[in-house]
């Protein structure tokens, strides 16, 4: 369709490629040195060498250069991005069943990311996946399957298990705060999709901080660089948005990790114990170690564990 138009409005010759990228927010940068692989979709030899040699001049010559054609370029940005929101709503799924049965998504993720065939990565329980492209990805993916008459029921799921992740998080909380969620103040670390970014598209906090509010809960909210943009995010609800960490403590109730940023992975338990009322932690990304926490006189609740 792109070619189509072009070739409506112009005499000159052009050439058409698909170069789909695979950064990520935060590392973009790092991922555009240094690449798992650069794709190159087009029908056009003069197209295919020019950028052959431009990515050789960037990357060297250990990083594979796949060309096919546009199609095929296409669809290998859509299905790496499901496949990786696919293994995230696969171990959100395990995880809650781990709960129903008494086993330890930790171990289970260490037993089953040690087989090479599957890796370790993207394995980690949670309150689900965010930001732009692995939502819209999929759903892309889905909508193109339904279009051609193909229904792609993984996808679908993989969609549905990621909405009611924070749903899931948010009924943990409810089901162990003392006396329930009315009235309390809750302690909210972490409000972006994933760390190292201001990004709150699709951020599992906004339906968490939503629900706890409609519970009857005041919320303390602290995130290290999206508070702008969650206040645009949240503008529904009223939240209390305050500039350090232990500031979301004072007089809280109950502490909820969402964002596993790198200033609350070794946070001094004793200070949070003798914060919170009810002593209570629910660590929506298992940054953490029960034993750690539960030391300082606090009791945990992780995501399967």
């Amino acid at each position: 369709k792109v070619e189509q138009t072009i070739a409506e409005s112009t005499r000159v010759r052009f050439h058409i490629a698909n170069n789909p990228e695979f950064l990520q927010e935060g590392t973009a940068v790092r991922n555009l040195r240094h690449p798992d692989r650069i794709v190159i979709g087009t029908a056009s030899a003069f197209a295919r060498d020019k950028l052959v040699q431009l990515y050789r001049g960037v990357v060297g010559d250990k990083v594979p250069i796949l060309t096919m054609d546009i199609a095929s370029s296409e669809l290998v940005k859509y299905a790496s991005n499901a496949m990786l929101a696919m293994r995230i709503s696969f171990a959100n799924e395990i995880a809650n069943l781990c709960e129903k049965v008494g086993a330890n998504y930790h171990d289970v993720e260490r037993g089953v990311g040690a087989d090479k065939r599957i890796g370790a990565s993207f394995l980690r329980a949670g309150v689900g996946f965010g930001g732009s492209c692995f939502p819209k990805d999929v759903r892309a993916l889905t909508e193109l399957g339904r279009e051609q008459e193909l229904p792609l029921q993984l996808a679908e799921a993989t969609l549905k298990v990621n909405e009611l992740q924070p749903q899931r998080f948010l009924a943990l909380v409810q089901a162990h705060l003392p006396d329930g969620i009315s009235g309390k103040t809750i302690a909210v670390w972490g409000l972006t999709f994933k760390p190292d970014t201001d990004d709150m598209r699709n951020a599992p906090s906004i339906p968490i901080i939503r629900g706890l509010v409609r519970a009857g809960a005041r919320v303390q909210a602290y995130d290290p660089q999206g508070m702008e943009e969650a206040k645009q995010a949240l503008d529904d609800v009223e939240i209390a948005y305050v500039d350090d960490a232990y500031r979301a403590l004072d007089g809280a109730n109950a502490l909820v990790l969402i964002t596993e940023w790198g200033e609350f992975r070794e946070p001094d338990f004793a200070r949070i114990a003798a914060a919170l009322a009810d002593k209570v932690v629910f660590d929506g990304r298992n940054l953490w170690k029960r034993q750690d926490v539960e030391a300082a006189g606090l009791t945990y609740f992780g995501v399967g564990t």
